[in-house]
């Protein structure tokens, strides 16, 4: 299996769009706002991709440590709303 940058970017600008041009939201949700912020986390904002590690700070491995974790919740997160993923 052969993994891309650019295609990992496409994907993260679709969603984007998706994220700019939606009006609805899954029924487990009350408000759209909610949806947003699950859909925040699955992007994994800005904070996460080009994130960039300052070795001299002696909490870099706290600062790793912190952004996997929201990748992890990013993927996750993706994988149980995937079918909600409609336009």
């Amino acid at each position: 299996m052969v993994i891309r940058l650019d295609d990992g970017k496409i994907r993260i600008s679709k969603a984007k769009k998706f994220k700019e041009e939606n009006i609805g939201f899954p029924h487990e949700f009350k408000t759209i706002d909610e949806w947003n912020e699950i859909l925040d986390k699955m992007l994994l904002k800005e904070d996460c991709v080009g994130l960039e590690i300052d070795f001299n700070d002696p909490n870099w491995k706290n600062e790793i440590d912190k952004t996997n974790e929201r990748i992890q919740e990013g993927l996750e997160l993706f994988g149980k709303h995937f079918r909600d993923l409609w336009w």
